[in-house]
């Protein structure tokens, strides 16, 4: 995700959550700065209390940040597991001010809509990803991608993400036996 935010030149500023902020420095200092990183003397409680989850927990209030700071670029680790987190994932690929440009197995990178025809990026259909497009080495990323993409609406793709995930490790105790009811 980082090298695709690098070589693509994608604009700031950034949203993103507190899992990668401090990879996000590392790989892009001093281009690139972050909304929130895992320092503590940068971030008090009364950040992550008023802002960072709040904006997360409640849509508008991410809309009136982006009003405010004017985000161009969401990178945003979908395999987060808080409530925000996820509620946040939800509803901004829902958005019809963002695009989906690049997905992986970890991330997720949103651009508005102005920078994907400025930039000439592709957007990504995320309920028509297909899974041969991907050669990851192991069943748990493609398990990965199919849960994020269950959780934000994209049935299709996600089944077909599961399917490639039991491919891949027939054997795997969390698909087998699933198979028909759960996941897809």
């Amino acid at each position: 995700a980082l090298n695709f935010l690098i070589y693509k030149d994608l604009p700031q500023p950034i949203f993103n959550n507190f899992d990668i902020g401090s990879y996000i420095i590392y790989r892009g200092y001093p281009k690139y700065s972050v909304f929130v990183d895992g320092r503590p003397e940068a971030y008090p409680k009364e950040f992550f209390l008023q802002t960072y989850i709040p904006v997360q927990s409640d849509y508008t209030k991410f809309k009136e940040l982006d009003g405010q700071l004017g985000f161009k670029t969401v990178i945003f680790s979908h395999t987060d597991q808080t409530p925000w987190g996820r509620n946040f994932l939800q509803n901004i690929v829902k958005d019809s001010d963002w695009s989906s440009v690049y997905i992986d197995d970890l991330m997720i990178i949103l651009v508005k809509n102005e920078v994907v025809l400025e930039k000439n990026l592709t957007v990504l259909n995320l309920d028509k990803l297909d899974p041969t497009q991907y050669n990851f080495k192991n069943h748990v990323s493609y398990l990965r991608l199919g849960i994020f993409l269950q959780n934000s609406g994209n049935q299709t793709s996600s089944a077909s993400f599961f399917e490639k995930a039991y491919q891949v490790f027939p054997q795997s105790p969390i698909l087998t036996g699933q198979r028909n009811h759960f996941f897809w």
